[in-house]
């Protein structure tokens, strides 16, 4: 079984109203992947990054949405020991200019080869 795991991008995304043709096309993404039996996952830190602006706004139909998507997939929560693997892998990421680590935390974590968002090549870094 393939596991994506989410950046902060497509749940930021999903917690648009619909009609938005970017947010629109994610939520067809999301529903194309859960078709194909692809699982999922909404890690925390994104679910928090997401929240934090949301409530910052505030936008209270977003963080209801936000909800919505949080119970509707799967949701990767955050210990101790990913917290601990995360500053690592981070350290090594920004030294060798990579910006994947949070899909390269979770594939860590989970054992499984990380399918990239749509948003992957936005050349954010970590």
């Amino acid at each position: 079984m393939r596991l994506v795991f989410l950046d902060s991008g497509p749940p930021g995304l999903l917690t648009n109203p619909c009609g938005r043709p970017r947010s629109d096309q994610c939520r067809q993404w999301v529903k194309n992947l859960a078709a194909a039996r692809v699982r999922v996952f909404v890690p925390e830190i994104a679910n928090y990054e997401v929240r934090r602006k949301l409530i910052h706004i505030p936008a209270i139909a977003g963080i209801r949405r936000l909800d919505q998507v949080k119970a509707t997939l799967d949701y990767a929560p955050i210990t101790t020991d990913v917290m601990l693997r995360a500053a690592a892998l981070w350290a090594a990421a920004r030294s060798a200019e990579l910006g994947l680590l949070v899909s390269v935390l979770f594939s860590l974590r989970t054992g499984q080869t990380p399918v990239n968002s749509p948003n992957q090549n936005r050349g954010h870094r970590i």
